[in-house]
C-alpha cells in the first residue's frame, strides 16, 4: 500500500502570511517552520505502508505519482487549498483522507470534498482509517471516543521531509489548554485536560531532529544551525513537567530555542532563570490587548494589564526575548487601540510582535456570537489569516480595522525603530544573551567562515537600500566585537519586509 501525506499551502494566489517567511525564501531559498502532524501521522502508519510526505511549500504535488491513499491534513486559512488537492486526487480514483482543526470542526463541509473525515486527534484513529482502507470498508467519519494519551505518540517521521529546506525544528511536549478564551480553537480541538510526554520521549524526539539545514553558496553546502520551537501552546502550563524539561535540555546545550507561553512566567523568576540556562531565547506570550475591558470580554483571564510592564521587564532581564502576539478589533476597543498597542511595544522594548486582527475561526465561541449576532461578512475561509477583516467590528469599520493594523506594523517595524528597541533590550537584561548564531559562527572552520561572508553579501544584494544599511551598521558591530546577533538581524529584517508587502 502507498500512502501519500500532503501539508498544503495556502494557494498559488494567495499572499501568505508572515509564517511563510517569504523574506528567507527570497534571500536564503529557505522556508519556515518543520511540519509536525504529517510526520506524526508517518509515524502511526505500519511498516507495511510505503509512506510519502510532500509539504506543498517546499515541493509541488505530483498529482500523477501511483498512490493507493492520500491524506490530508489543514488548518483553516489552507482547507481552500485542501480542497482543491483533494478534488485533483478523487478525479483520478484516489481515495482521499482530510483531516486537522477546520476538518475536525466542520466535518459535514469536509465530507462534501473527501472520502473520509478524522474529527480531532488522530493518534487512536489513523490505525482504524487504514485497517478500514485494506478491507475495503471505509467510514465517512472517524472519531474516537478519548483524547490520546501523549507517551502512546511516536517519533515523527521527520526523516521523510525534505530537511534541508527549513531553518525551525518543531517538537511538542503537551497538548490541551484549562482556559478558555472566546478567539481560540485549542480547547475545542484538544480539550481542556493538560497532557504530557514524558521527558525521555521529549528528548528521543529531539535527538531525531535534523540539527543543521544547509545553504549552497557557489556550489558550496553551508552548514547551519537551525532553531528548535517547542509547539506547546504554553510550555509552562505544568510548571512541574517544564521544570524538568528545561533541566534535562542543559547537557543538550541547545543554545537557540524559543516557545509560547502564558504571561505568568514573567511571575517566576526562578523558572525564567532556569529557563535562560537551558537555552532559552524567545518567548511568544498572547498579550492579546493593552485594555483590560477587552481582555474581560474575550476572558482572557489569566492576563492583567497592570502587570503587563513588571512581568515583560522580568522576563526580559533575564535575558529572554518577548514576542508578544496581539489581538486588534475586540468589541471593547475603538481606533484609539492602535496609538496605545505602539506605545505598549515601545515602552516594553518589545523587540519582536505579531499584530493579528481578530477572526472568528469556526469552531470557537467567537465564531458563534458572531453568528449568532449576523456579524460574519463571508466564509471565504483563505481569508480567516488573522490578516484580513472577516466580520463587522463594533466600534470602527473593516477599513479603519485594516488599515489601523498596517500602520501598527509600519510603526514598529521601521528598522530604526527596531534598531533602538534591541538596543534598550541590550541594556535592559542583567546577564549576557544566549548565543546560538555566534557560537556556532565561532566554532565553524574557515571555509564556512568565508562562504558565510559570501551568504551575507548575497543578502546584501537581494534586499532594498534601508535593509542593507541596516545590515550592514549591525555587522559592523558584530565584527567590532559589540553584543548583537546576525540571526536576530535577520529576524528583524524578514518583520520589515512583511510589513513593506502590507502596503
Amino acid at each position: 500500500m502507498r500512502l501519500l501525506l500532503v501539508n498544503p499551502s495556502r494557494g498559488k494566489n494567495a499572499k501568505g502570511d508572515f509564517w511563510d517567511f517569504n523574506f528567507e525564501k527570497r534571500v536564503l531559498g529557505q522556508t519556515s517552520l518543520i511540519p509536525l502532524s504529517l510526520p506524526t501521522i508517518a509515524g502511526l502508519s505500519p511498516e507495511d505502508v510505503e509512506t510519502t510526505i510532500v509539504d506543498e511549500k517546499v515541493e509541488e504535488i505530483d498529482f500523477d505519482e501511483k498512490v493507493d491513499l492520500v491524506g490530508i491534513g489543514a488548518m483553516t486559512p489552507s482547507i481552500k487549498r485542501a480542497y482543491e488537492i483533494a478534488d485533483e486526487f478523487r478525479g483520478r480514483g484516489v481515495p482521499v483522507v482530510i483531516g486537522g482543526i477546520h476538518a475536525s470542526v466542520l466535518p459535514d463541509e469536509a465530507i462534501k470534498r473527501a472520502d473520509s473525515v478524522v474529527i480531532g486527534e488522530a493518534e487512536y484513529s489513523w490505525p482504524n482509517v487504514l485497517d478500514d482502507y485494506k478491507n475495503g470498508t471505509m467510514k465517512k467519519f472517524y472519531r474516537f471516543d478519548r483524547y490520546p494519551n501523549l507517551e502512546d505518540v511516536p517519533v515523527p517521521r521527520h526523516d521523510l521531509l525534505k530537511s534541508d529546506r527549513y531553518v525551525i525544528n518543531q517538537v511538542q511536549t503537551t497538548r490541551g489548554c484549562p482556559f478558555d478564551c472566546e478567539f481560540c480553537t485549542v480547547k475545542a480541538f484538544s480539550g481542556k485536560e493538560f497532557r504530557l510526554k514524558k521527558i525521555d520521549q521529549v528528548l528521543r524526539e529531539i535527538e531525531a531532529l535534523t540539527p543543521h539545514y544547509k545553504l549552497n553558496v557557489m556550489g558550496y553546502d553551508l552548514k547551519l544551525p537551525k532553531t528548535l520551537l517547542f509547539a506547546d501552546d504554553n510550555l509552562i502550563g505544568n510548571k512541574s513537567h517544564a521544570r524538568k524539561l528545561f533541566n534535562a535540555l542543559i547537557p543538550l546545550r541547545i543554545s537557540d530555542w524559543y516557545c509560547q507561553s502564558s504571561i505568568n512566567l514573567g511571575r517566576d523568576k526562578e523558572l525564567l532563570a532556569l529557563m535562560r540556562e537551558a537555552g532559552c531565547q524567545t518567548v511568544m506570550i498572547g498579550i492579546e490587548s493593552v485594555v483590560q475591558n477587552s481582555l474581560n470580554a474575550m476572558e482572557k483571564k489569566i492576563n492583567k494589564v497592570d502587570e503587563y510592564y513588571e512581568c515583560i521587564d522580568n522576563i526580559q532581564s533575564a535575558g529572554i526575548k518577548v514576542l508578544g502576539s496581539f489581538v486588534l478589533g475586540n468589541d471593547a476597543e475603538d481606533d484609539s487601540i492602535f496609538e496605545k498597542t505602539v506605545k505598549f511595544i515601545r515602552d516594553t522594548n518589545m523587540i519582536y510582535s505579531m499584530i493579528n486582527i481578530l477572526t472568528p475561526l469556526p469552531g470557537t465561541r467567537l465564531y458563534e456570537r458572531f453568528e449568532h449576532e449576523g456579524r460574519i461578512l463571508h466564509k471565504d475561509w483563505e481569508h480567516y489569516s488573522l490578516e484580513s477583516v472577516c466580520f463587522k467590528p463594533k466600534q470602527m469599520s473593516p477599513d479603519t480595522l485594516l488599515e489601523g493594523r498596517r500602520w501598527v506594523y509600519q510603526q514598529v517595524y521601521s528598522l530604526p525603530d527596531i534598531h533602538e528597541r534591541y538596543e534598550n533590550f541590550l541594556k535592559q537584561k542583567d546577564n549576557l544573551e544566549v548565543k546560538g548564531f555566534e557560537e556556532s559562527f565561532t566554532k565553524m572552520p574557515l571555509s564556512d567562515k568565508i562562504f558565510s561572508a559570501v551568504m551575507l553579501m548575497k543578502i546584501l544584494y537581494r534586499v532594498n537600500p534601508q535593509q542593507r544599511r541596516f545590515l550592514i551598521d549591525m555587522l559592523k558591530r558584530h565584527f567590532a566585537g559589540k553584543e548583537t546577533n546576525l540571526g536576530n538581524t535577520i529576524a528583524a529584517m524578514s518583520f520589515n519586509d512583511y510589513t513593506l508587502r502590507l502596503v
